[in-house]
Order: structure tokens, then C-alpha cells, then sequence
């Protein structure tokens, strides 16, 4: 085995010169995040924090398939709740270095098919047990068991299990069926939060996170109280409770901040910046990152099927408009591909398409497909996602396209709606590494596959990039996996959206971070100044 000097490095492929550059990079998104409405800009985490206190946070949507068993979480509440409640294997930081999560650290063999990792002493669960590696063990068995159907099977089913094991209480090792040279990244999912040995009962779940459980209800609510033996230490948690709740509606999540009901929200509608500015006592913070809004077209449905009639609806959007328009300007162009630009592997030879209403009817005429409707669904549990579709379909049906908005009831919208319409709007937050945010939504046979996309020389593509750890080489497969995305693929990806949250100007500590909405949830350093 080769001992890394970084494992960070090792885990992204990268030499220490283009990791640093990458670094700076995501870490001047982090700098650029600050409060836009509100009141000055204002450092994330106070030098004092004060212990105490009981927050209600709302997210954007919640129904009766809410879920605290983290291999299977879907939606930000989910996901908010799996990180009160668990500690991954590996963590990403604010400036998207990996860095100790549960295991201290990592090391590959010169193939990248074979990994150890070392698990941290000392942490103990809610209920008191002692956290070893067989836990790791039974968390990474869980997502790869098809009975679990966890939807992060795919991009961890190259670990052979019959490798999979716990060497003693600090150490867990594996072979991969295939090198895979971003592996530590991947353990930074949030489906791969740690539970232990043998949990089954996810109504009263067990973690090692700052928060345990108190009450759950799907589709109601979730109360966690403060973990008094979490092993950061330093004091942390230091809020005594925490309420999580789904306000679907937009207005309605944004007015329970305003009127005190709630201390913290996520996805401030961009059309309620100019209101926010002149609140009192609340915060808007904007992050920069990796999340996108999406617009996937069912390749196996027609009339879909055709890439002219996906290429004519992809040339039908003009993306500077759109973002200025619908999201205020808080974000960046992107063009149908997921990877985004502070990414190593990000390929910027891969131009944004520019709004052409030529080329739009020459691929609706070579598809057959002039007088078709296009009915593109979305919903209010998507940010921002009525006003782009509605600003999308003026254009594109200025261009020759007619596109009608069909809006789906936010609740339940990502049970009924997305995925089973042949177009309906989606939003991801991101992934570790850029082959983890293109493997989970487009490869042959992901339970993500939005649009029901399957292209063998994409597959290929990933495959062969992540047994290369010649980084020219490998970025070079990852561009042109980008490529085919953005003229075959499934996805319209207009923009990639900054996060845009709301807060109490009360709560301190919540650190912006480029993966998710209010500092990805890393909220063990968060508290009440009152």
C-alpha cells in the first residue's frame, strides 16, 4: 500500500499545485457567500458561542415518505435531519477539501483498488454504544444490499463485499471490482452517514451526530435534542433543540421567518430578495456552488426519445436571461452538464449553447415535432422553479417551441410528479466529486436516472476515468463524458443556482457552504445570541 502525504489529494487524484488551485477556487465561492439582504456582511461563526435554546427550521417540502434512515434520504429534509442526527465517513469542508469525518484517514494501493481506512477512537453512539468499524462495515453493506434499495447503491457497487471487513475496531478494508481513484470521496454521501450494527428501526434512529432523535411524525415533524457526549467536543452542540418542519409554499416559509415562527429556512424564492432586504431582523445568506436546477426529458418516452427534440428545447433558452430574470442573478451559467466550473474536472472547452431560434426549428422540424406541446411540470417545492419555467417557456415558444407549464402541487411533487412525467423540473444540490454528480443521474441503470438516459459510451467513459490517476488523462475522459452529457443527453441545465437562505439574525454560527442550503447542515457549531 502507498501511505498519502494528503489524503484529500489522493482521494480527488490531484497533484498538491491543481488541488490548491481548486482549493482557492472553491473556497473564493465559500468567501463570495455572505448576507445580501438584511444587514452588512457579517463573519459566519461568532468567537464566543453561547449554550441553550430551542430553533425551528423549515425546509421546502416534507410528506408521508419522509425518512431519518440516511441510506435512503431523497429530499432536503431528509437530508437536513440525517445530518442532525449522524457523522459521515469523510467530510467535505466549506472549502470542498475532504477531510476526517469517522475515519481519521485513507491510503490506496498504487491501482486504486484496494483501500483501508482508520475509524476514530473514542465516539459513541446516542444510546451509548462504542462506535467501531464494524459499523462502518454494516453502514457501507446496507447501501449495497439491493433490499435496501438505497439510490447510493450505483456509485458504491464496485466494492467487492466478500473483501469487506473490519480487520479490528479501527480499521476497515476492501477491493474494488474496478479501480476507482475518487473512492474517499464517495464515502462523503450523505447515504453513507453511520448507524449502527444492526439498526433496522429508523422511527427511533440511532447516530453519532450532535443532535438525537426526540420525536418523528412523516409529513408532520421532527424534534432532536442536544447529544451531551458528541465527540468534536469544544462544547458543541450548543443549541438545546432543534424542530424540523416542511412549509412547501414559498411566501408561507418566508413569512414564518418574518413573523418568528421559525429561526431558519431554506430556498429563499429569488422574487422575495427585494422584500427580504428591508426585514428586520432576519438574514439572507447566498452561497455559491454546485446545486442546479434541472430539466430532464424522459429519453424512453415520447417525445423525448429524439436528441433533435431535446437539442431544439436546449437551444430554446436564453441562460443569461433566465438567470438574471428568475434567480436574480445569484448563480452561474452552465450548459446541461452537472459538473460545475470550480470542479478540477470542470471542462471549459464545453461553451454555454446561446439562444438560437434558428437552430431550435431546424431540430423540431428534423424530429417531426413542429406542432408538438410540450407540457414541462414543476412545482413550488423547486426554488425558483414556477418563475424560471414560466420566464424558460416565453422564450422558448418565442423561438418556435411551444412549451405550456403545468404546476404540480408541491406535496408530494418528488413522489408523484418528478420521474413519472416525461418532463418535469428537478433540483440537485451536488456531489462530492465530479464522478459521483454525473454517475448518479446519468448512468444506465441509476436509480436517479431522471431521463431514463442510457448511453454504454458514457458509462464507459466514467468507468475508464476512475482506474486513471494521470490527471491530464483522466480529466480528459471526464470532459468528454461533459460533452456527450451537454449534445446527447436527457438534462437541460440551464444555470447552477447559489443557495439562498434565510435566517434569524439571532442565530450565529451557520458557516456557508458550496454543497448545500444553510451550511450543508453542519449545524454542531450553531446557537442563539439573545
Amino acid at each position: 500500500m502507498t501511505k498519502p502525504t494528503d489524503k484529500s489529494i489522493e482521494a480527488n487524484g490531484l497533484t498538491r499545485r491543481e488541488f490548491n488551485t481548486t482549493a482557492a477556487a472553491a473556497g473564493a465561492a465559500v468567501a463570495a457567500a455572505g448576507m445580501i439582504a438584511g444587514g452588512p456582511r457579517q463573519a459566519a461563526a461568532q468567537a464566543t458561542p453561547k449554550k441553550g435554546g430551542k430553533i425551528r427550521a423549515a425546509w421546502d417540502s416534507t410528506s408521508a415518505k419522509d425518512t431519518l434512515d440516511p441510506a435512503k434520504t431523497l429530499s432536503l429534509l431528509d437530508l437536513g435531519r440525517a445530518t442532525l442526527m449522524y457523522n459521515r465517513i469523510v467530510e467535505v469542508g466549506p472549502d470542498m477539501k475532504l477531510r476526517p469525518g469517522l475515519a481519521t484517514s485513507w491510503e490506496s494501493n498504487k491501482k486504486a483498488d484496494e483501500w483501508v481506512f482508520k475509524i476514530r477512537k473514542g465516539v459513541t453512539f446516542h444510546n451509548g454504544k462504542t462506535m467501531t468499524a464494524q459499523d462502518i462495515v454494516y453502514t457501507i453493506h446496507r447501501v449495497l444490499n439491493p433490499d435496501v434499495a438505497s439510490p447510493a447503491r450505483v456509485q458504491i457497487e464496485d466494492i467487492d463485499p466478500a473483501t469487506l471487513r473490519a480487520e479490528d475496531n479501527e480499521t476497515v478494508r476492501f477491493k474494488l471490482k474496478s479501480p476507482n481513484a475518487d473512492m474517499a470521496g464517495l464515502f462523503a454521501i450523505q447515504h453513507l452517514n453511520v448507524v449502527p450494527l444492526g439498526a433496522t428501526d429508523f422511527m427511533k434512529p440511532i447516530g453519532t451526530g450532535p443532535f438525537m432523535c426526540k420525536s418523528f411524525e412523516p409529513g408532520v415533524n421532527a424534534v432532536f435534542v442536544r447529544n451531551p457526549n458528541y465527540w468534536k467536543g469544544n462544547g458543541m452542540p450548543y443549541l438545546d433543540e432543534v424542530e424540523t418542519i416542511g412549509i412547501p409554499d414559498p411566501t408561507a416559509r418566508f413569512n414564518a421567518l418574518l413573523a418568528g415562527d421559525i429561526q431558519a429556512m431554506t430556498k429563499v424564492d429569488a422574487s422575495l430578495l427585494a422584500r427580504a432586504k428591508n426585514a428586520p431582523g432576519i438574514d439572507i445568506m447566498s452561497t455559491p456552488g454546485p446545486a442546479y436546477a434541472s430539466y430532464p426529458m424522459r429519453s424512453d418516452a415520447p417525445p423525448f426519445e429524439s436528441n433533435d427534440t431535446r437539442l431544439a428545447l436546449k437551444y430554446a433558452v436564453d441562460r443569461q436571461k433566465l438567470l438574471d430574470l428568475a434567480y436574480a442573478g445569484q448563480g452561474v451559467i452552465a450548459n446541461d452538464q452537472p459538473v460545475p466550473p470550480f470542479d478540477p474536472f470542470y471542462c471549459a472547452e464545453n461553451k454555454a449553447k446561446a439562444y438560437d431560434p434558428d437552430k431550435v426549428k431546424f431540430h423540431l422540424k428534423k424530429a417531426n415535432a413542429e406542432n408538438q406541446v410540450f407540457e414541462l411540470y414543476t412545482s413550488t417545492a423547486i426554488a425558483g422553479g414556477v418563475d424560471a419555467a414560466n420566464v424558460y417557456a416565453e422564450m422558448a415558444n418565442k423561438a418556435g417551441a411551444n412549451v405550456k407549464v403545468v404546476v404540480a402541487p408541491a406535496d408530494g411533487y418528488w413522489a408523484a410528479t418528478w420521474m413519472k412525467k416525461p418532463w418535469a423540473m428537478s433540483f440537485w444540490w451536488g456531489r462530492p466529486t465530479a464522478d459521483s454528480v454525473m454517475s448518479v443521474t446519468f448512468t444506465s441503470g441509476a436509480r436517479w436516472n431522471e431521463g431514463a438516459w442510457k448511453n454504454p459510451k458514457f458509462d464507459q467513459l466514467l468507468k475508464d476515468a476512475r482506474a486513471i490517476t494521470d490527471v491530464p488523462k483522466r480529466k480528459q475522459l471526464y470532459c468528454d463524458a461533459q460533452m456527450l452529457l451537454s449534445n446527447d443527453g436527457p438534462s437541460l441545465i440551464p444555470i447552477f443556482t447559489n443557495w439562498i437562505d434565510g435566517k434569524s439574525s439571532k442565530l450565529k454560527g451557520i458557516v456557508p457552504h458550496p454543497m448545500g442550503s444553510l451550511g450543508l447542515f453542519f449545524w454542531d457549531g450553531a446557537y442563539l445570541d439573545t
